[in-house]
């Protein structure tokens, strides 16, 4: 399956690539703010060592909010900044950020322009990974450049789970699967956004990290469509 392309800025990939105590796929147990806490909004945020995407919805047969948004994260010290190039809801003003504090498998985040509080559990590793674009993606100055229109596809894979970011110029979507490597079987779970979203099936994709068996990544990439 000639599907992959390798990235050309390694040296300046090394630069923007993001701490070992992120990495891997975290779970929110708790959002609390002044008003009050959600326990039961469905969070889950796939980290590799530079893309990552993040997706949130009701649990099964409620209704409320579908959020989701995919991009890299830049950090300085314990604080995470999260590049949104890829958002069903842009956030306003400053952007997204929190100051993280982490104690084993779980991590506290404090919100940085807004007063909240998560808390984040660990449920996998970030020892099998594999992060890949599709889109006018590049680096200038040692910073990612995304495109601001038309189609951009994010995938970031850890641990059996996978997120499949996809806008393709009308409208945006994020989807969530679990991949068993064993049997190279990818079984859709969770979508939020819009379910029309097209992919761009054949296009190579652009290699960020891979840290998967090429058997297992290529079963991965060929049945994205089935998310």
């Amino acid at each position: 399956m000639d599907l992959l392309v390798d990235y050309p800025f390694g040296e300046a990939l090394a630069k923007a690539g993001v701490p070992a105590w992120c990495h891997g796929v975290w779970q929110r147990e708790r959002l609390a703010w002044p008003e009050g806490e959600d326990r039961t909004t469905r969070v889950l945020w796939i980290q590799t060592p530079l893309l990552f995407a993040d997706l949130r919805c009701p649990p099964p047969g409620k209704a409320g909010p579908e959020q989701g948004f995919a991009g890299h994260l830049l950090v300085s010290g314990r604080i995470c900044a999260w590049q949104r190039p890829l958002d069903l809801q842009p956030p306003q003003g400053p952007g997204d950020a929190g100051a993280m504090y982490r104690d084993g498998t779980w991590m506290l985040e404090c919100g940085i322009h807004d007063n909240y509080i998560e808390d984040w559990r660990q449920v996998a590793d970030g020892t099998a990974h594999l992060a890949a674009t599709r889109g006018a993606v590049g680096m200038a100055d040692g910073e990612i450049v995304w495109p601001a229109e038309g189609l951009l596809e994010i995938l970031v894979a850890c641990g059996g789970h996978v997120i499949h970011a996809i806008r393709d110029g009308r409208t945006a979507g994020l989807r969530y699967g679990r991949f068993e490597a064993a049997s190279g079987q990818l079984n859709p779970a969770w979508r939020v956004g819009s379910q029309d979203a097209a992919i761009a099936d054949g296009a190579p994709w652009t290699l960020w990290h891979d840290a998967m068996k090429p058997v297992a990544r290529d079963a991965l990439l060929g049945q994205l469509g089935v998310l």
